[in-house]
């Protein structure tokens, strides 16, 4: 029987567009806490709103791009994260420091195998994201697609993976196929997506878009 895919909405701003993903059945929601220049970035605030209206078995994750380690830390805690997802530079020594807090890393794949190499005890997942349109760094939320051929050619046949999160230009036209390429031969499996379940306006959720990548999805089991 096929693994269950795990499935993150990351990008929220709103806490009416988190309680309808968590009774989609989404088993993650991302908030994006640091991350100069984005424009889904929120405050503590609204990340607090988000978060109180989940139920106990939903993870709540908070997205840092290099920030302070004494910040990541302090929204840890504040806000009670159940992981934060470091999507900048951000060092293995860092997350080393980080510990006991559950780190998702944001990689591109071509910085995905020395991560794997060389596994910080509290990483949870790592997730292989697009890089930047310029190339330069991890995407995140601009739906720019990721290259799939690369990431099978680095994860197929390998036994010592970490949880592995698929991200960049996932939607619910293409995440089917994903899935089925990648569940075949990936223990655990993960999709995350921004961009792709919104309209027009970044942050802000569609529900008939959510609805239908949970059931894209889910429609692989």
């Amino acid at each position: 029987m096929p693994h269950r895919t795990r499935i993150k909405i990351c990008g929220m701003t709103r806490a009416a567009d988190a309680l309808l993903a968590a009774q989609l059945g989404v088993d993650a929601i991302g908030v994006v806490l640091h991350a100069p220049g984005r424009v889904r970035t929120v405050n503590m605030e609204t990340a607090s709103a988000i978060f109180s209206v989940l139920p106990a078995f939903v993870s709540r994750v908070g997205l840092f791009v290099d920030a302070d380690p004494d910040l990541i830390i302090d929204r840890a805690i504040k806000l009670q994260l159940s992981h934060v997802q470091l999507h900048g530079t951000e060092t293995l020594g860092l997350v080393n420091a980080l510990s006991p807090i559950s780190v998702i890393k944001a990689v591109t794949v071509e910085d995905a195998g020395a991560w794997i190499n060389s596994r910080p005890a509290n990483l949870a997942a790592l997730l292989i994201d697009s890089p930047t349109k310029s190339g330069l760094g991890v995407g995140g939320g601009t739906g720019h697609a990721n290259d799939w051929d690369a990431v099978e050619a680095l994860l197929q046949g390998r036994s010592d993976l970490p949880p592995i999160v698929l991200a960049g230009g996932l939607n619910a036209e293409n995440v089917g196929e994903i899935v089925r390429r990648f569940s075949g031969f990936l223990d655990t499996l993960s999709v995350d997506v921004s961009s792709g379940v919104e309209e027009a306006v970044p942050g802000l959720k569609s529900a008939e878009r959510m609805q239908a990548f949970v059931r894209a999805v889910n429609a692989q089991m």
